[in-house]
């Protein structure tokens, strides 16, 4: 899945595709969140994460407390079904959407992947946590 993925990307970034999706400079996204959900497979095990988002020109930096480093960037695909943030996190591929919450903060939605032979993605969510740090975040920096 992996593979097919990544080709997607790759065949959608063609000349003859469709311009670089629109969305908010990278500097919206920086900021400290909490990351619950699962992990990519089937035995999917429950993920409780910290994770730092920091602002480049043209991408996000991620880093979190246990899954480790990654980035995000603007989808080159023009199609309006693809996910509108792609990257990776350590080892897991992402496609991510993104919506803001009442208070115009941004709340991320990713899909991960492991590998190709992955049936079953992982499932992220990830909002702003702008408030002391829970118990499973604790030593992070």
């Amino acid at each position: 899945m992996k593979t097919l993925l990544t080709t997607l990307m790759l065949a959608t970034s063609l000349p003859l595709s469709v311009a670089a999706q629109e969305g908010p400079p990278p500097g919206y996204f920086a900021g400290t969140y909490e990351m619950v959900g699962r992990e990519p497979g089937a035995a999917g095990k429950p993920l409780t994460d910290w994770l730092r988002i920091g602002a480049a020109d043209d991408h996000l930096q991620l880093k979190t407390c246990r899954r480790g480093d990654g980035r995000l960037a603007m989808n080159p695909s023009g199609h309006e079904g693809a996910a509108p943030l792609v990257g990776n996190l350590g080892d897991w591929s992402l496609s991510c959407h993104f919506t803001n919450d009442s208070n115009n903060y941004p709340r991320l939605t990713c899909f991960a992947v492991a590998d190709d032979s992955e049936r079953t993605p992982g499932l992220l969510a990830l909002w702003p946590a702008d408030w002391e740090r829970p118990t499973h975040a604790a030593g992070c920096s």
